[in-house]
């Protein structure tokens, strides 16, 4: 088989640009790969403009429309690049990288508000209703905030390794307490090296008591991938 001058061209530029991104570091390559993957699957990069920042999202397919959130120390399409493009066959999906991950950014102190306020704009600017929210870990405490932010939105919530309600407020001053830190916000979003070793030594604990206590790692209850693709349908 005979390739033409310009499919040829097209081949060494793809080649030699992730070449290009493999020299400067693994993690953009693969962020460049999985990307490619996922636009070849008809999903397309967007972003929303908000008084104090910018939020972005990709979106393909049709139908019932689904938000999936992605959980801490990602973005959308690391978290979710299996399931996005498995979905976009019969839902309308939307993928935003939360603020302060990914593509989006804000000036607004980190909190779940923040969040929960600029998911809404999303949703409000699109016009969507009975939207069904899929939150992985930290993304489930984000699908709550937004659950009770715009409940009228809200169709279905699904909870990935997250908590969810019953985790209690005693539960949080106790983590808090063993992390030695004011708030959420300064344990979720480390700005010292210091701070960082605090966060991954509590996250990566092997205690039990840990484990069901953590950030990442809380759960009491967990939702296998297949069933919440059999519950979306």
């Amino acid at each position: 088989m005979k390739l033409s001058s310009q499919t040829v061209l097209r081949w060494l530029s793809a080649i030699l640009l992730a070449v290009s991104l493999t020299a400067c570091s693994p993690s953009a390559m693969q962020a460049w790969w999985a990307d490619s993957v996922v636009s070849g699957k008809g999903f397309v990069s967007k972003t929303l403009d908000l008084p104090d920042g910018r939020l972005a999202w990709r979106e393909a397919g049709s139908g019932q429309p689904v938000l999936l959130l992605h959980g801490f120390g990602g973005n959308g399409l690391v978290n979710w690049q299996a399931q996005m493009t498995d979905l976009a066959r019969d839902h309308r999906v939307l993928v935003p990288d939360l603020l302060w991950f990914g593509a989006s950014t804000s000036q607004r102190p980190p909190s779940l508000d923040a969040q929960a306020a600029a998911l809404a704009a999303l949703l409000e600017r699109l016009d969507l209703r009975e939207v069904r929210v899929v939150g992985l870990s930290y993304g489930g405490f984000v699908a709550q905030a937004l659950t009770r932010r715009a409940p009228e939105r809200i169709s279905q919530l699904v909870m990935v390794d997250s908590p969810g309600w019953i985790y209690t407020d005693a539960d949080a001053r106790d983590l808090l307490s063993r992390a030695g830190v004011p708030s959420a916000e300064a344990l979720f979003v480390p700005d010292t090296p210091e701070a960082l070793r605090r966060l991954v030594r509590l996250v990566y604990s092997h205690s039990s008591r840990d484990a069901r206590t953590g950030c990442c790692a809380m759960c009491s209850s967990t939702i296998s991938p297949v069933a919440g693709r059999r519950n979306l349908r």
